[in-house]
């Protein structure tokens, strides 16, 4: 039998004793690297839906075994292919498995699937696993290497690996350093300050990480101890200011690259912002002047370039000598002015004047470097609370992990906190998200500190001498990847070095002993109805997208006529910072409504991010696509499953996810989705509610899509949401608070019912009218049942379609619906509630003897029915003509037995509209105390109902109550708040009586009263309402002094009132 080897290091090739053989199809190539990386078998759905993923599931799974039996026929011992699942054969090698192997090439040179994004994404990863191992390879040769020619050539070949690899470019610089080829060096150092500058955008973390210049080859030598002199190419050169000279000093002793702004706030604290900016370009000008290009910057940073710079405080430490044998530190120097930079002298003064003489090992001094944190290329925008927050907690604890979702900003906030601490301690950048062998976490923590990898030598031991006895901060970035392994290693270094603290990011926790958790929370994001700068500029989110928008068009600005529309970008990216900053780029070409419509397709839109971060954060599909690929497949299913979802409980997740196990498993892996940031989780009063940012679900349904399920899932979400709307657990109106918290799911449920014909949408839109018309959704609940009514004709659609339209101003529409609501009623309940629906659209018309005749007929047929809450319903409607006809002892018998019969029954509703009518009898009587008790009551039902409708009814007529008892602040409380409510919820008839209301209570400002009773006047007649009408032009007179205007108003009023 042949040995095979599968060669997935450069091209993909089967390679036997005596030839190698490239595979021609790309699918093949492809699916030899899937199973060949892979240590277990792999499921054919999971190679199909990678490699296929746009093709139906039918073709995607012929495809596979086609390209399996080709396989198979190739190379028969190649793999091992069951009907569920494929595996590497058993005797065939991989390159991969070899060490020895890994510089050989790319992994899967030259292979690209441009159909398959996912299998892309899993392409991308695995290469930088593999390269990051490559080169660490190359480079623990080139340290175990006893030639230092082929040393070097090791390490050009990790560089040509990775060209941004610090690491590679530091051993390069030492190894020709070490052998006298300075020139060399200083070539190479350029390169990889222009490549890090230019790829990453920031200052390399081997900024003096690989020692400073020698004596003799340094064209510039600064003497800070005595009188801080500067010797530049042999002559001493004078520097013309105590500023100059100190900021030279601090820049020397510093190492590291330091922040403008912390520059500018030293050495002139108190001055403005501009004028301290002026004075210091006027100081780096002599500076320049004097060092050359000795002195660099980038954007906000500055430092010194250490490979062409010596100092004597550098030579001493070698020397054995006390610094105070030679000089005082900058003798002399003296900045009264600048009390932060008298601190820091004082200290370096009092620190060097204490350290011994070195020994083989020791602390880093408190003037060397200060850590390898990259320079701040953007300010952080809207993450102040955060940043408190984490201030805090990290106060009390030596572990502080920051987790939350894709793109929510932990690494930038973990970095602003290192900022913030640096000035007191190093601190330290681990990242992480390159690296992918678990094994190499220990090592990356390492390099990253400056501890190189000796043969022979403990890293551990190392770390402990050298950081043991130091206060430092160290930064794990991207740990959910390498989980375990990051967890592990904090708590070594929390056990190992008492004075170290740590900040971790992750998608989800460390589970470490003694860990703090800080949950990042998207940015608050304004409203829906926020259309005004006014309105919106004080929202983060808002405040973020205007920041990177300017930085992209300096001339964009806030309007009031794009004010909503940047509002509905921040609210429908969820606040996410990733999301919000890439959006904002697109103002360089697109306006805010072209973003705005193009957030339909938001992965599309959202792409082109900076080609200097890492490339899972270059796009928002990419950010969640690396999150999703770091599932396990049960997890991915129930992930994408969830997507049909807006919000749910665990019934609802057990619906569509179909668990054939027990439910405490899909428990377990609903709480992995939560440990990993893409399932949130939230506890109210009626227990636990799960959900996903809107653009974690618009990623997950598009991964569902992908499979033949989505249908299916789709089905089942439907069937149990009609189920829920059916059968409540309380009837009527007091199961409608059971609805509330899936609103948007119903709305989901509707959608996708009403695109098939064959679907029961009319059920559902029958049974949710009760929902959409007492809980104020008037405008949306229209919607659905017109476009139910399409389906097909239902008598109680369309008695809530009338209902509706009633309650919107479309009185015509409404009786339209009433009577065909009637013709079609075949069972006695269905023509009950028409009746009942006929006596309410009378009494809105001011037709109180109408309205009282078909209350009348339902009332029979509801005792006939021997279904007593219709009674109480129909009873109310009586009451409320009765009160309008002025029938007081009539309508209080009826009260009294409708209240009697609400009781019995514990029906909330029916109390509710009792007390209601109580308190309406009272006032139309005058008997404003009892009237005031009774509609307080029954406004304190309505809100437990959560019936916005009522609720602002009965603020309407507490508003006129308490005007009646002379409360006139309360009374503007009780109308405020009702106008706000109708409008709310389009309720245009009790708009137009709290308009009234609101005319009525502005006593003393005749103008503004009539303006509003105008206003009340003309919406009733533009709906059609008769109800109040003769009270508004009473009350219009009232106002106006001509008396030859008010008597005729006075008139029309009670022409009115006569026929009607």
């Amino acid at each position: 039998m042949k040995q095979l080897e599968l060669k997935l290091l450069g091209p993909v090739r089967v390679v036997s004793h005596d030839s190698a053989q490239t595979m021609k199809s790309s699918k093949t190539q492809a699916l030899l690297a899937i199973v060949g990386t892979e240590r277990k078998p792999v499921t054919r759905n999971h190679l199909a839906s990678l490699l296929w993923e746009t093709f139906p599931q039918e073709r995607a799974w012929a495809n596979l075994r086609h390209a399996l039996h080709k396989l198979k026929k190739q190379a028969p011992e190649l793999l091992e292919i069951t009907e569920e699942e494929v595996r590497l054969g058993a005797t065939v090698r991989v390159d991969i498995q070899d060490p020895d192997s890994f510089e050989t090439g790319e992994f899967c040179q030259g292979l690209e699937l441009g159909d398959c994004p996912s299998f892309e994404s899993w392409l991308l990863t695995q290469r930088g696993r593999w390269r990051d191992r490559a080169v660490q390879a190359l480079l623990q040769k080139a340290e175990a290497s006893e030639s230092p020619d082929h040393a070097l050539e090791l390490a050009h070949q990790a560089l040509t690996q990775d060209p941004l690899c610090e690491r590679a470019h530091a051993a390069v610089i030492r190894l020709l350093r070490e052998r006298g080829d300075f020139a060399a060096a200083r070539r190479q150092w350029d390169i990889c300050l222009r490549t890090t500058l230019q790829e990453l955008g920031s200052v390399p973390s081997i900024l003096s990480c690989w020692g400073p210049a020698l004596e003799e080859d340094a064209p510039c030598k600064i003497y800070l101890l005595g009188q801080p002199k500067l010797m530049v190419n042999g002559a001493i050169t004078a520097l013309p200011y105590q500023k100059t000279t100190a900021l030279l000093t601090y820049l020397a002793s510093h190492g590291e690259a330091v922040d403008r702004q912390f520059v500018r706030e030293m050495f002139w604290p108190g001055s403005r912002p501009d004028k301290a900016a002026a004075n210091l370009r006027h100081a780096l000008h002599f500076l320049r002047k004097s060092v050359g290009d000795v002195l660099c910057s980038h954007d906000e940073s500055l430092w010194l370039d250490r490979s062409r710079l010596w100092l004597d405080t550098d030579w001493l430490k070698k020397s054995g000598h006390r610094y105070s044998s030679v000089g005082l530190f900058c003798e002399g120097l003296s900045l009264p002015d600048c009390p932060e930079f008298e601190n820091w002298l004082l200290e370096q003064r009092r620190d060097l004047d204490k350290t011994p003489a070195p020994q083989k090992k020791k602390p880093p001094a408190k003037n060397e470097p200060r850590g390898n944190l990259p320079a701040q290329l953007s300010s952080l925008v809207g993450a102040s609370e955060s940043l408190q927050e984490a201030q805090r907690a990290l106060a009390d604890s030596r572990l502080l992990t920051l987790i939350g979702p894709a793109g929510v900003g932990k690494t930038r906030l973990a970095l602003e906190l290192g900022r913030i601490h640096q000035q007191r301690k190093p601190v330290w950048l681990v990242e992480y998200g390159s690296l992918f062998d678990s094994e190499r976490v220990m090592p990356r923590l390492a390099a990253a500190l400056g501890i190189s990898e000796v043969p022979g030598e403990d890293l551990w031991q190392q770390l402990e001498e050298e950081y043991r006895d130091r206060e430092t901060l160290v930064v794990l970035d991207n740990c959910e990847h390498l989980i375990t392994a990051t967890a592990e290693l904090a708590w070594e270094l929390l056990k190992r070095l008492p004075k170290l603290q740590l900040i971790a990011t992750s998608r989800e926790l460390l589970r470490v002993p003694g860990e703090t958790v800080l949950t990042l929370a998207p940015l608050p994001v304004p409203p829906k109805g926020a259309e005004t700068v006014e309105q919106v500029s004080r929202f983060a989110s808002v405040e973020l997208f205007l920041n990177r928008a300017r930085a992209s068009r300096p001339q964009f600005q806030l309007k009031d006529d794009n004010a909503a529309l940047v509002a509905e970008i921040c609210r429908r990216l969820d606040g996410l910072p990733l999301a919000i900053e890439l959006a904002a780029v697109r103002t360089r070409a697109l306006s805010t409504k072209q973003i705005a419509d193009g957030l339909r397709d938001r992965f599309r839109l959202l792409r082109g991010g900076p080609r200097t971060v890492p490339q899972r954060q270059q796009t928002l599909e990419q950010a969640l696509a690396w999150s999703y690929n770091l599932l396990t497949e049960e997890e991915r299913s129930v992930f994408c499953k969830l997507s049909v979802l807006a919000g749910f409980d665990l019934d609802a997740a057990s619906s569509v996810c179909s668990m054939s196990h027990e439910p405490e498993y899909l428990l377990d892996t609903l709480s992995a989705l939560i440990d990993r940031s893409l399932v949130i989780c939230r506890e109210s009063e009626e227990g636990f509610r799960y959900g996903m940012l809107e653009t974690v679900r618009d990623f997950a349904f598009r991964e569902l899509e992908r499979t033949d399920e989505a249908e299916a899932v789709r089905d089942k979400h439907f069937q149990f949401f009609l189920n829920k709307a059916c059968h409540r657990a309380q009837p009527g109106i007091a199961g409608l608070g059971e609805l509330t918290a899936d609103h948007a799911n119903f709305g989901l449920a509707l959608d996708w019912a009403l695109q098939s014909p064959t679907s029961d949408a009319l059920s559902l839109a029958a049974a949710l009218g009760d929902y959409w018309f007492y809980g104020g959704h008037f405008t949306e609940g229209a919607d659905y049942l017109d476009r139910a009514l399409q389906q097909g004709e239902c008598p109680k659609v369309l008695l809530w379609n009338g209902r509706l339209n009633q309650a919107q101003g479309d009185y015509a529409r409404a009786q339209q619906e009433f009577e065909r609501s009637a013709d079609l009623a075949q069972e006695p309940l269905d023509q009950a509630r028409a009746l009942n629906a006929r006596a309410q659209a009378g009494f809105s018309q001011a037709d109180y003897l109408g309205s009282r005749h078909f209350a009348e007929s339902a009332l029979e047929i509801w005792k006939q029915e021997q279904h007593p809450r219709g009674e109480v319903d129909t009873l109310n409607l009586m009451v409320s003509a009765e009160i309008c006809l002025g029938e007081w002892d009539r309508a209080r018998r009826h009260l009294e037995t409708s209240n009697r019969m609400a009781s019995k029954l514990r029906y909330d509703w029916g109390a509710s509209m009792v007390s209601y009518l109580e308190g309406l009898s009272a006032l139309y009587q005058g008997d404003f105390d009892a009237s005031r008790e009774s509609l307080e009551r029954s406004l304190e039902q309505c809100r437990r109902l959560d019936s916005q409708p009522r609720t602002a009814v009965c603020l309407g007529n507490l508003g006129l109550c308490a005007l009646a008892l002379d409360l006139p602040e309360q009374a503007r409380g009780f109308i405020d708040e009702g106008r706000e409510l109708a409008a709310a919820c389009g309720y245009k008839q009790v708009e137009a009586f709290l308009l009234y209301c609101d005319g009525f209570s502005r006593k003393n400002e005749n103008r503004r009263a009539r303006s509003l009773l105008q206003k009340s006047l003309q919406l009733m007649q533009s709906i059609g309402v008769k109800e109040s009408v003769e009270l508004v032009l009473l009350s219009i007179a009232a106002t106006i002094e001509e008396a030859e205007i008010s008597d005729k108003l006075r008139q029309a009023a009670l022409s009115f009132k006569a026929c009607n």
